[in-house]
């Protein structure tokens, strides 16, 4: 029950933290995002800390991403090379991104979207004191029918490197919606508790969380490994491993792939949540309980 108390608690307490955070003064803010903006890559990459690690577990490391996902994208596109060096991100944080450290360290354009205002105007006003013309933020928020010409109509060409999804909902649903615009690397977060082996995901929902939402449903969100590899599939993209923290899957256009990127199968790529195993839950007892929450099967 610990982790659906915290669960219950973050929710409960987000309108409060949103509040509070709004207080900061913006010079202070912006002096804490242009600071953090700064960072270096490391001088030794793969870390020597990573020695002997599985996968994409050995090119992890995180300047602005949440669990390694740096790395392993710049180990993703040391293979592939770049073509559009144009990246599409939605569900990102202003010092948290899976996309941003290409923008600072590649040279990217980006299009950041979300629905949080105070994350955007961050964003942007960042962007532009240090002159990041080609990155910006969109404050929408997506459905189905408004994502793809949101992309269109703020300058997103149908051929970009990077897509990252992370909405904790209608991921897979989302990425199933998209066909004018074609990514050669995607990233898109999974739900670890359902398994390597159940195809599922949450149900779409125009309003981001179903009807019969509640915090009682055990890790109810996003889709499982399975269900996003088999979409893969169908696109034309292959997976090519996890995170080892057990939350992005990785997936590389079949045309661009090479002798070090193998596709995987859901089984050979999967990392189980790392933060449920941390509380004491084991993978059969996520999996046992998720089930109880209202998923829908997906081929």
């Amino acid at each position: 029950m610990l982790d659906t108390a915290r669960l219950l608690c973050k929710r409960l307490t987000a309108p409060l933290r949103h509040t509070l955070r709004r207080w900061v003064p913006m010079p202070l803010v912006m002096w804490r995002v242009r600071s953090m903006w700064r960072r270096r890559e490391p001088a030794a990459w793969p870390l020597p800390t990573r020695t002997g690690r599985p996968g994409l577990e050995r090119y992890e490391y995180s300047l602005f991403s949440q669990n390694g996902e740096d790395g392993i994208l710049r180990h993703l596109f040391a293979e592939i090379g770049f073509t559009s060096r144009w990246a599409v991100e939605f569900g990102f944080s202003t010092n948290e991104s899976n996309s941003l450290r290409l923008v600072l360290h590649e040279r990217f354009a980006a299009l950041f979207l979300d629905a949080s205002d105070w994350q955007v105007d961050r964003f942007n006003r960042a962007a532009a004191r240090l002159g990041l013309a080609d990155a910006r933020a969109v404050r929408t928020f997506l459905t189905r029918e408004t994502l793809q010409p949101t992309l269109l109509a703020h300058g997103a060409p149908a051929e970009i490197d990077l897509l990252s999804i992370d909405v904790d909902g209608n991921d897979y649903w989302f990425w199933e919606s998209l066909d004018r615009v074609s990514a050669r690397v995607v990233v898109v977060e999974y739900n670890a508790a359902l398994g390597p082996d159940l195809s599922l995901t949450m149900p779409y929902a125009a309003s981001g969380r179903p009807g019969d939402d509640s915090p009682l449903h055990f890790a109810y969100a996003g889709a499982s490994l399975t269900a996003l590899a088999r979409l893969g599939r169908r696109k034309g993209l292959s997976l090519v491993g996890c995170d080892s923290s057990g939350t992005n899957a990785f997936f590389v256009r079949d045309a661009c792939l090479t002798p070090a990127l193998e596709p995987l199968t859901p089984s050979q790529a999967f990392r189980p949540n790392a933060g449920l195993l941390r509380l004491g839950i084991p993978l059969a007892e996520q999996v046992a309980r998720s089930r109880r929450s209202p998923f829908v099967e997906v081929d």
